[in-house]
């Protein structure tokens, strides 16, 4: 099943890969495990705990590749009010 994105939408995703919001730090194992998966599948793998952890919204519909935009914004969000907090 192809996906025709329009070449803009596909600049914003990539223009996602290396932000903030997109980066984890995993043990090898487990970097290893959620390379072998889609993102999707893996992270439904997770706990409630681990997602709130790793400051990842419970919102499977931002979890779809073509919705790295939208899912980087939402936890550069999480991270910014978990730094605020802590700087209180």
């Amino acid at each position: 099943m192809g996906m025709n994105l329009p070449e803009q939408r596909i600049r914003e995703i990539t223009g996602c890969v290396n932000r903030l919001g997109n980066l984890q730090l995993l043990p090898s194992q487990e970097n290893l495990e959620k390379s072998d998966l889609p993102f999707d599948s893996w992270i439904n793998g997770r706990s409630e705990a681990y997602r709130a952890r790793h400051l990842i919204e419970h919102a499977p519909d931002l979890w779809m590749p073509t919705m790295l935009p939208e899912f980087v914004r939402s936890r550069e969000q999480l991270i910014r009010q978990r730094l605020l907090a802590l700087s209180r």
